[in-house]
């Protein structure tokens, strides 16, 4: 991964960036490309609060497939001082937390409601449900995105997906907003309302295992049968169902208002008026122009792996930085210009290798029609507020978006 001598990591200058500053939640953009043209390397890697994070597009997709990084373990939680519900979470349901034949059977398990089959008979559901919120703030002639849309939006299609009742939605709602926050550090300020979310989902997911035989239907008795099978234990089936909720609900409430927000900004939405078939272009450049994840970690798990001629020693923390990797200039022509015509192959906004996000193609979708829906419903929407970006845990993305249309 390198052209000339191989330096160890404490002997190396790099370019330090605190992504916990304010100016960095602001606009991470501008603070990387300010810490890539300072950096007398010309390299792809910086410091952080957090420790090693890659900048480069393409080292990053290369690096997400090497066996010599692991993704974190629990006890990189447990130095943090987690609580014992989020160390059981992710030695027993996390799924990116699983290694070996495990991690394979969760995937395997999880998958079956998060397929493209079975994404493409969901369709249907998610017009569904995006139609009647948009039939709650139509007549308005205006919405505040996230909070009428964004985020009740993914969080409904997932419950029904899994068969969760509609009535019980609201008990999961009002504690995934606290998941997120098992990425910040330091962590101590959130470990008690960290365990409060996981207890609550515990309680819930193993009151629906409980129900008598018979009263189970979908991914729920699907689930339940893995458990009389013992193919999975109880904890397993626990775990793996707050995992889908933990997954699918902020990543993508913020990434899809995200997306509107830059369509809006660029008036690139009359382009999407005049050809839909332009939507999923639209969604994997908003992916790019505005990444709602803020880094992928990894630990590197053998000695003195070579990253960027530099030696990593085993145990390093290292993430995959993607607001310097989506605008990195050696990849992207023009980096900080949105552009729905640019060529979308070899693109990782969902990750990539064995622990690409499993939800991908139900992510994608949803957004898609929610885009189509909105497109066909409110005429000249326009941004009337100042956005300010908010960060929570890993994710990044805008704190409010009020909008404004024609009726």
């Amino acid at each position: 991964m390198s052209d000339g001598n191989v330096i160890p990591l404490d002997q190396v200058t790099l370019p330090f960036v605190d992504t916990n500053s304010i100016e960095y939640i602001r606009d991470p953009f501008t603070v990387m490309a300010q810490a890539r043209a300072s950096d007398p390397r010309k390299g792809r890697i910086i410091r952080t609060p957090y420790g090693i994070e890659i900048i480069d597009y393409d080292l990053s997709r290369q690096l997400l497939m090497n066996k010599g990084l692991s993704t974190p373990q629990a006890n990189i939680y447990k130095e943090r001082g987690a609580g014992p519900l989020l160390l059981k979470f992710m030695e027993e349901g996390k799924l990116t937390a699983q290694q070996g034949e495990r991690h394979l059977l969760y995937r395997r398990v999880l998958s079956t409601q998060l397929t493209p089959q079975a994404t493409r008979e969901q369709t249907g559901l998610y017009f569904d449900v995006a139609n009647r919120l948009v039939d709650k703030f139509i007549d308005k002639g205006r919405c505040e995105f996230i909070d009428d849309f964004s985020h009740p939006y993914p969080f409904e299609i997932l419950c029904r997906a899994l068969s969760i009742p509609p009535e019980d939605i609201p008990i999961f709602d009002s504690v995934t907003r606290a998941l997120p926050l098992l990425n910040v550090v330091p962590l101590h300020p959130h470990v008690e309302e960290i365990e409060h979310a996981l207890q609550v989902l515990s309680d819930y997911t193993s009151s629906l295992i409980d129900q008598p035989d018979g009263t189970h239907q979908g991914f729920i008795a699907e689930m339940v049968g893995h458990l009389r099978a013992g193919i999975m234990t109880r904890d397993e089936v626990v775990w793996s169902l707050i995992t889908l909720l933990q997954a699918s609900h902020y990543t993508t409430r913020t990434q899809l208002a995200s997306i509107v927000r830059v369509l809006l900004e660029t008036n690139t939405w009359p382009e999407l008026v005049a050809d839909k078939s332009l939507i999923p272009a639209a969604v994997e450049e908003g992916m790019r122009y505005y990444p709602v994840v803020l880094a992928v970690p990894r630990v590197v798990a053998t000695p003195d792996f070579e990253i960027d001629g530099v030696a990593m020693p085993a145990g390093t923390f290292i993430r995959f930085n993607f607001h310097g990797g989506s605008r990195d200039d050696r990849r992207f022509d023009d980096p900080d210009r949105f552009d729905i015509h640019r060529n979308t192959s070899k693109r990782i906004p969902f990750g990539y290798g064995a622990h690409k996000c499993l939800g991908h193609t139900m992510a994608r979708k949803d957004m898609e029609v929610a885009i189509e829906v909105m497109i066909e419903r409110m005429k000249n929407p326009r941004i009337v507020a100042p956005i300010e970006n908010i960060a929570l845990g890993a994710g990044w993305g805008p704190g409010e978006v009020h909008i404004e249309f024609d009726r």
